[in-house]
Order: C-alpha cells, then sequence, then structure tokens
C-alpha cells in the first residue's frame, strides 16, 4: 500500500511526463503549422521540383518517352537501364497529392508529348483518412476521380498510361506524436478502396 509519503513524487512524476507530452505535441503542432503554410505558399509542391523541369522538351529523336509520375513512390523510381529508343523522365514529387499531381499535369507533362506516363500516386491522399475519418468517403472518391482525370489527359494527349497500385504501406517509423494521427485505416483504404 502506498503511503502518503509517496503522493508527491507521484505527483511531480506525473506533473514532469504531462509537461513533457505537452511539449512533444507543441513541437509537432508546430511542425503541422509550418506544413500547412508552406502549403498555402507552395500549394502544388514545387519547391521540391527538380530544378530545369520547364526547359525540357520532347527530343527530335524518334525515342519512346516514358513519363513517371506521381509522389515520393514514383519520385524514387529507378529507371530501366539498357533500353535503347527509350527515353525516362522522372515527375515525382514528394508528399504530394493526386490533387497537387492533377493540377501540375498540364505544366510537368504535356509538354513533353510522352508515349507512356507511369501514373504512381494516392498514399498521401488515404493517409489523411485517420485525421478526417469523417471524410473518408470523400477523400477515396476525390482520389479515385484525380486519377481518371490524369488517365483522361494523358490519353487526350496521345499518351498510353500505366496507372500502377497504391502499394501498401510497411511498418512506418512514427514519431509519438505521428502515432495520434497514423492508424490502419490507411493500409485498409489502400487494400479495400484503391485495388
Amino acid at each position: 500500500m502506498m503511503g502518503r509519503s509517496n503522493l508527491p513524487q507521484l505527483l511531480a512524476g506525473a506533473l514532469l511526463g504531462s509537461l513533457a507530452a505537452n511539449l512533444l505535441l507543441l513541437r509537432q503542432g508546430r511542425h503541422y503549422y509550418r506544413m500547412w503554410r508552406q502549403a498555402q505558399i507552395d500549394p502544388l509542391g514545387l519547391r521540391n521540383a527538380v530544378t530545369g523541369w520547364h526547359a525540357e522538351s520532347r527530343p527530335a529523336t524518334g525515342d519512346t518517352t516514358v513519363v513517371f509520375l506521381g509522389d515520393s513512390r514514383a519520385e524514387q523510381w529507378v529507371f530501366p537501364t539498357g533500353l535503347p529508343g527509350f527515353r525516362f523522365i522522372n515527375r515525382g514529387i514528394d508528399g504530394q497529392t493526386s490533387a497537387q499531381v492533377l493540377y501540375r499535369f498540364a505544366q510537368d507533362v504535356l509538354p513533353l508529348q510522352s508515349d507512356i506516363i507511369v501514373i504512381q500516386v494516392g498514399i498521401n491522399d488515404l493517409r489523411l483518412i485517420p485525421a478526417l475519418p469523417d471524410d473518408k468517403a470523400f477523400i477515396i472518391a476525390t482520389c479515385k476521380q484525380h486519377l481518371r482525370r490524369m488517365a483522361a489527359k494523358a490519353v487526350a494527349g496521345g499518351a498510353q498510361v500505366i496507372l500502377t497500385t497504391i502499394f501498401p504501406v510497411g511498418r512506418p517509423a512514427l514519431t509519438q506524436a505521428q502515432h495520434l494521427v497514423w492508424s490502419p485505416a490507411i493500409a485498409h483504404a489502400v487494400m479495400t478502396y484503391m485495388q
């Protein structure tokens, strides 16, 4: 049985624990506030784009132009080597949602007159579900609509479209504050609604 002499130590420990948790949440809140403000300044995330994209155009040669488009998963794709007659261009930007990719499609992809466009986007839409659970149906429907619109624009521009599956997420390394908004609902949305 705990005596009254331990009560001040327990209260002090609880107070310190609460203070540490609040500082952690404040730090994470500042981080998300900065991200929100950056999204207002640069809504398409072009700050993260490779410089010189807009100077690039379709080469005069008869090479087949293949464009990888999307979020970080597209950005990180390694181009095949040893394929003469193919030109690979990357238009992936880390952290982008399907809306951001759709809205930069005309500027970043159409001028390339691509023969093939590989689209990999959507995970950043679905990861909003735990933070906005009441908007789950809207998030999924909007993501699908954006994918359809990108594919239609690509086909209208004369390109063949390869729409990849949104790969299931692994077990992410999360900070303590991120555990508050990360949920198995993300993996469920990938497996159920986006296949």
